[in-house]
């Protein structure tokens, strides 16, 4: 298996060499410095120390489980084959299902709340696979709860490191990355040596702990430096999506996507960030020339398909 499996690695290998765009350095550095620049980052940017620690803790306390959870599951009172275990990593894919909903919430600017609830799901996880020591149902609920956490709070992580600048995308990767196997491999050694020590429930303490610590952090420490939170952080990611500032238009974000909007259909390459401040859309006559919608007097705009009747009912 271990042949087959190295043999389809070098063929996805020579596919992805051939499929794969090309693209250039963004950067012009030697490799060593580049190294050190991802521990600059490290050193710099809060938001990626941060978020590189909450990821380390809850990758922890997902690797603490599952390397001890085959002993578990093969000693008594289950005592399951190797077939039947390996099926329970099947429960895993449930967190596959969480991914859109983290997505969603940080995207408009819940991260902070989310980054909460996924950890607290990781603890209230822990709580349930204590007592699935000896009973079956609490352990599924325990797994299933366990991969939701981790697999959203890694999505939140990711969605809020990836703000920080395009340009140093994968210098940031690398600092989270390392930063998250780094505290995998912690937490499967704790758990090697508790379980020794303490049985599984030395191993759902080490995962509790864990997850524990982010909560801590996440109450304490909150996320300074990071973007904005909240109906706010809503309006500001909307916002930085349509590429304008808040603070240079003074304009709402729903406001100001329809007037992006309108512009786009009415002057494809113009916009007037003049008329934009005083919220008057601009409007094309027939002779060619243009004319102001007085303010609070609602601008009727053009259907055009579907994104004129979308306009027309939220205008």
């Amino acid at each position: 298996m271990y042949a087959l499996a190295a043999v389809l690695m070098v063929g996805l290998a020579a596919v992805l060499a051939r499929a794969l765009p090309r693209s250039s350095p963004t950067v012009a550095l030697s490799y060593p410095a580049l190294l050190r620049s991802v521990l600059a980052l490290l050193r710099d940017e809060a938001v990626l120390r941060r978020r590189a620690l909450y990821g380390a803790l809850g990758f922890a306390a997902f690797s603490a489980f599952w390397t001890i959870a085959a002993f578990l599951l093969a000693g008594p009172p289950y005592h399951y084959g190797a077939t039947v275990i390996g099926l329970f990593g099947l429960l895993g894919a449930a967190g596959a299902l969480v991914a859109a909903l983290a997505g969603r919430l940080a995207d408009r600017g819940y991260a902070h709340g989310a980054t909460g609830g996924f950890a607290a799901a990781i603890l209230v996880a822990f709580g349930l696979l204590v007592l699935g020591g000896h009973a079956l149902v609490p352990f599924i609920a325990g797994v299933l709860l366990l991969d939701l956490g981790v697999q959203g709070l890694q999505i939140i992580n990711q969605s809020e490191i990836y703000r920080l600048g395009g340009g140093a995308r994968s210098r940031i990767t690398t600092a989270y990355m390392t930063s998250y196997f780094v505290g995998g491999a912690a937490g499967s050694a704790g758990a090697v040596a508790l379980y020794g020590l303490a049985g599984w429930g030395g191993v759902c303490l080490l995962g509790a702990v864990c997850a524990a610590a982010i909560l801590a952090l996440w109450a304490l420490i909150g996320d300074r430096g990071s973007t904005a939170t909240g109906r706010e952080g809503n309006k500001q990611l909307r916002l930085q999506a349509l590429g304008v500032s808040r603070s240079e238009h003074g304009v709402g974000a729903g406001r100001l996507r329809r007037l992006r909007a309108q512009t786009w259909v009415e002057q494809p390459h113009a916009v007037d960030p003049a008329a934009v401040a005083r919220e008057e859309p601009r409007h094309e006559r027939a002779d060619g020339g243009q004319s102001v919608q007085p303010i609070g007097q609602r601008p009727r705009w053009p259907r055009h398909g579907r994104m004129g009747a979308r306009l027309d009912r939220h205008g």
